[in-house]
């Protein structure tokens, strides 16, 4: 897979923002929770059924989710615990599709980078995708566990293809476990295929899982490999290609998963308050009122304001930064007017002093 540089994962971002138009729905809202529940449970029932599987037939990526696989189902748990009707009802859906805008940006991010996620150029992504439309205060929030949700469902997505593949190779072996190697032939095989259901030509994985069973055998099964070799629908040349874009592409899930259970660690371990303050425009809005009080407040009293910022912005059907920008400015107005008035003061104060002093002075 060809991953991007920064820049080039900007256009995606700018590309990608370009394509979306966001609104609010309570009614798609839950979609999201049943479709990561149907995600874990995929999941969950897969690493089960691995224990106890035909080693013959295991793949590079099953011991990434044998080893990793309590780790993944507390990530499920967890995940589903935040998961509620009130937190997703605050994030705009996109039309064309139901699904929660930032859920859309994580996975396109993830599929861009293998599922490899890193701070710096995700922050960047994600800031790109801001020059042509923001997002609400509540998606930027909800990243760390809407980018766990598209990782999960990029892991469900990579298993269906490697359960697929292990159903293959189990196919496989349960054909040729009927025949004995000495009485193999073109016939016998072509009728155990068309009997479990596999017809000319045959997928890439079937052609690779038989020939390399085949090659297990004795010389007398040579046949039978040219008969399948005539079979391809390339010609005999291609069968290097096919088994050699195979094992690559078993390589391929393997790093795709690992990149995806790794990604999972380093947002369990983020703290999310810096990346949050880097992409949050209404956060960077409020750091610019000139008083400097606001970035002494502690966090949940910043919390506090943008939540109110929120329902401002709701209540009036307008941008949650028009809001931030307005707040700013009231809040500017009646600095600078108490500064001016303190500055009146400190000078009333002054003279009053001078006087008196002259006063002192004459006597």
């Amino acid at each position: 897979m060809n991953l991007l540089h920064t820049e080039q994962l900007r256009q995606k971002a700018h590309e990608l923002a370009l394509t979306h138009e966001p609104y609010i729905t309570r009614r798609l809202a839950m979609r999201i929770r049943r479709n990561f529940t149907t995600d874990m449970e995929n999941l969950t029932a897969f690493i089960r059924s691995m224990h106890g599987r035909r080693a013959s037939c295991s793949q590079p990526a099953e011991e990434w989710f044998l080893d990793h696989a309590e780790f993944i189902e507390e990530q499920g748990l967890v995940i589903k615990s935040q998961l509620t009707g009130s937190f997703l009802r605050r994030l705009p859906h996109l039309r064309k599709t139901g699904e929660p805008r930032i859920l859309s940006i994580c996975a396109d991010y993830l599929k861009h980078v293998d599922g490899n996620l890193d701070m710096d150029t995700f922050v960047s992504y994600i800031n790109s995708y801001q020059e042509v439309s923001v997002l609400t205060i509540a998606e930027t929030w909800a990243i760390p566990l809407i980018a766990r949700i598209a990782l999960i469902r990029r892991l469900a997505e990579v298993m269906e293809f490697i359960r697929e593949r292990h159903e293959v190779c189990s196919l496989v072996e349960r054909l040729l476990e009927r025949m004995e190697p000495s009485k193999v032939s073109p016939d016998a095989l072509k009728a155990a295929l068309e009997q479990a259901g596999q017809e000319m030509p045959l997928s890439g994985p079937m052609i690779v899982h038989l020939v390399s069973h085949l090659r297990e055998w004795t010389d007398d099964s040579a046949h039978v490999r040219e008969w399948l070799l005539c079979n391809l629908e390339n010609g005999p040349d291609s069968l290097d290609r096919i088994v050699s874009y195979e094992y690559q592409l078993q390589a391929a899930y393997q790093v795709t998963i690992g990149n995806a259970i790794s990604s999972l660690r380093k947002i369990e371990r983020c703290d999310w308050h810096e990346p949050f303050e880097q992409i949050c425009l209404v956060e960077q809005t409020m750091r610019q009122e000139n008083s400097g009080d606001y970035v002494l407040l502690d966090d949940s009293s910043r919390s506090v304001l943008r939540g109110r910022v929120e329902r401002l912005a709701r209540r009036f059907n307008v941008p949650e930064n028009l809001i931030a920008k307005q707040a700013v400015e009231l809040a500017a107005q009646e600095y600078n007017l108490a500064c001016a008035e303190r500055e009146q003061a400190n000078t009333h104060i002054a003279e009053k002093e001078s006087a008196a002093v002259v006063r002192f002075v004459r006597m």
